[in-house]
């Protein structure tokens, strides 16, 4: 199996940085930067993403297994792990079978419980119809995206994965169609084996639906030591809506222990 494609950012304690559907490890440049004095930070491109490799396979074991390899392969000592959304949800399947490994936990706004499938609406179904052969510029594609996407920050951020091939003719850069097919499973909830002791800060936006005050319970039964943490005036992305209240939300929470 092919390595996963990452940059690193910095240099100290190792951070591993897990980006969230349909994302990349580019989403996370700035954010590593402000922490490259302290930590050496792993920005990672999940397979089926990025420019990581691209397989029929997307669960999270497999995903999981993606994780250990690259940390053997990088010989990578007792790293930070965090992830938002997606990502969150693979580190903390990650988490209960590699907790050993493990130095701290961070979890953006997400939870281990099943989300609605109603909450990607339609969204695959129309990423799927959009044929990008038809069109000649981006300009184009962001009109058409404008169909079904009102809100001009998250259609950015899908054409991030627009890129082109070798004539110059648009092309998916992640494995759409697997990754469609695969959001069923990745919405399931979490069971988890065990409760994951290790030191966890979940992060929250105010704005965001992903983490309701009804919903947290399972989350701190099987993360005893586990912070909760909201930054106002923030949804889903919370890290690009108030990348400083962020920035400075986990430097807190990783600097905890240290004298």
């Amino acid at each position: 199996m092919s390595p996963l494609f990452y940059n690193k950012i910095g240099k100290g304690q190792p951070i591993i940085i897990i980006h969230g559907l349909l994302g990349s490890s580019n989403n996370w440049t700035t954010f590593a930067h402000s922490l490259s004095e302290n930590f050496a930070c792993y920005l990672i491109d999940l397979r089926n993403h990025g420019k990581s490799f691209h397989n029929d396979e997307f669960n999270f074991h497999v995903m999981a297994q993606d994780i250990i390899n690259f940390i053997t392969e990088k010989n990578i000592s007792q790293p930070i792990i965090l992830g938002h959304s997606l990502g969150g949800k693979l580190a903390m399947y990650f988490a209960q079978y590699y907790d050993n490994l493990i130095n701290k936990l961070i979890i953006v706004d997400i939870l281990p419980d099943a989300l609605p499938l109603d909450r990607f609406g339609n969204l695959f179904h129309h990423l799927l119809s959009l044929n990008l052969l038809d069109y000649k510029s981006r300009t184009a594609i962001d009109q058409a995206l404008q169909k079904f996407i009102d809100l001009s920050s998250f259609r950015q951020f899908i054409m991030k994965n627009i890129g082109r091939d070798k004539e110059g003719k648009f092309t998916w850069k992640i494995n759409l169609p697997v990754i469609a097919k695969s959001i069923p499973m990745l919405s399931e909830k979490i069971l988890f084996k065990k409760q994951i002791i290790i030191p966890t800060l979940f992060i929250r936006g105010a704005l965001s639906p992903y983490i309701p005050e009804d919903k947290i319970d399972y989350a701190k039964k099987m993360f005893p030591h586990l912070i909760l943490s909201t930054i106002a005036e923030a949804g889903h992305w919370v890290y690009t809506d108030q990348p400083k209240a962020f920035t400075n939300k986990v430097l807190h929470f990783l600097q905890l222990d240290r004298s």
